[in-house]
């Protein structure tokens, strides 16, 4: 009895750990992430993990080669533009050595072409350009920082799931020592023995799942964040707060990077319209020429006729271009109120799936601490103890993987809106 008394009095003490009782109400949304676990292969030599931020995770994706260059190119291409001069003239020069009765001769021309007509369309041009490259870099940078915001509550996730199942293995490891105790004292049954090395096993089982899904969450907030693969990451701090009422939005970025691409091909031909059908254009210059025997010089002054150019075939694909990019942009303007109508339930079905969490937590908190007063008095088995025990272990782990939801939810919606995200 004396064996018995001892087990039962370490699994009451050792459940009170695992089965604090929670208020109904909604616990803070951002509790902070435990330390990352062990790795799951001392064996393996690896690099210390280093800690991460949510802000770090996106500053750090805003940094990536790719996004970085794809910033860079819009930018030089905006100041290009703006410090291009406005109907600069096109210059020629001709020479003609020849002869002529008096023997060597020679004719020179410097000309001088003035085309504002032509020059207007291709600065609108070369301006829609830019601003649509620019729009491009904004869309790319926003996909970028979802992907990073992603991997990081991957990885959060991951890491508060394996802390969870831990500590219960170290439960589990306790109690099936004393129902092995209690076992070779007779005091105990062989069920709940076998019922307490199989819940053993299975967390056991359940940490070599949970480090391998550490792990691969690790690698994908390294690819994210452009970090080497062989450096350890894990997710620290808290988890951010986004808008929760952030409804209206902006135009989405992938929006206005169509617009912009309609608007460039439209300037673009505008600009090889002008090309092709050209209006009359000044010509200012000088001439000389000359023999062996006499030189004079000239002022040029002219003007080109309108006419048909090659270009003509050039300005027609350049309209059936543009024209496409205008449907297109008319289409992703429904898409997008689609889009916004997804993203705005998946917060509403994200928040309404962490409340029934914490109920289903909390009830089954109350279970356990039920059932551990019934084992100490005599009235129900170990088994019946453990399988609310994995009943609580799930509910925690689910309601942990809500909490992620919930903010990927949000930090979706808000980046997607183009707004920055609040730690």
């Amino acid at each position: 009895m004396l064996a018995k008394a001892l087990f039962v009095g370490l699994l009451g003490s050792s459940a009170a750990a695992l089965a604090q009782p929670s208020p109904l109400a909604a616990p803070p949304l951002l509790p902070p992430p435990s330390p990352a676990a062990e790795p799951p292969h001392p064996a393996v030599d690896r690099a210390p993990p280093r800690a991460l931020t949510f802000q770090q995770a996106l500053a750090a994706s805003d940094r990536l080669p790719a996004l970085t260059a794809h910033t860079s190119a819009a930018t030089r291409w905006r100041d290009a533009v703006a410090r291009a001069p406005l109907g600069r003239p096109a210059w020629s020069l001709a020479a003609a050595p020849g002869l002529d009765d008096t023997g060597p001769a020679w004719q020179a021309e410097l000309t001088a072409t003035f085309a504002p007509s032509r020059a207007r369309p291709a600065r609108a041009a070369a301006t829609a350009a830019a601003q649509a490259m620019a729009a491009e870099a904004q869309m790319s940078r926003a996909s970028h920082r979802r992907l990073a915001a992603r991997a990081w509550l991957a990885a959060w996730s991951a890491q508060e799931r394996l802390a969870l199942a831990d500590a219960e293995r170290e439960q589990a490891a306790a109690l099936a020592a004393l129902a092995h105790r209690a076992r070779a004292l007779t005091e105990g049954t062989a069920v709940e023995e076998a019922a307490a090395e199989a819940y053993l096993a299975e967390l056991e089982l359940a940490h070599l799942g949970l480090e391998g899904e550490q792990l691969e969450a690790a690698l994908t907030l390294a690819e994210a964040t452009g970090a080497e693969a062989s450096a350890a990451l894990r997710a620290q701090g808290d988890l951010p707060q986004p808008a929760a009422s952030e409804r209206a939005v902006a135009q989405p970025l992938a929006l206005a990077a169509r617009a912009a691409q309609a608007a460039a091909e439209e300037a673009s031909r505008r600009a090889t319209e002008a090309q092709s059908h050209a209006r009359p254009q000044l010509l200012l210059g000088v001439r000389g020429e000359g023999n062996q025997q006499t030189a004079a010089g000239f002022v040029v002054l002219g003007f080109t006729l309108p006419g048909q150019e090659p270009g003509g075939l050039a300005s027609v694909a350049a309209r059936a271009e543009a024209e496409r990019l205008v449907g297109l942009a008319q289409s992703l303007r429904h898409r997008a109120a689609v889009e916004q109508t997804r993203v705005d339930h998946e917060v509403e079905h994200a928040e309404a799936t962490l409340r029934a969490e914490l109920v289903r937590t909390a009830a089954l908190e109350r279970q356990v601490a039920a059932l551990e007063g019934a084992r100490r008095a005599g009235e129900v088995m170990l088994p019946e103890l453990l399988q609310a025990r994995r009943a609580l272990l799930a509910a925690r782990a689910g309601k942990v993987r809500a909490q992620a939801e919930a903010v990927r939810a949000r930090v979706d919606r808000s980046l997607l809106a183009g707004h920055e995200v609040s730690p």
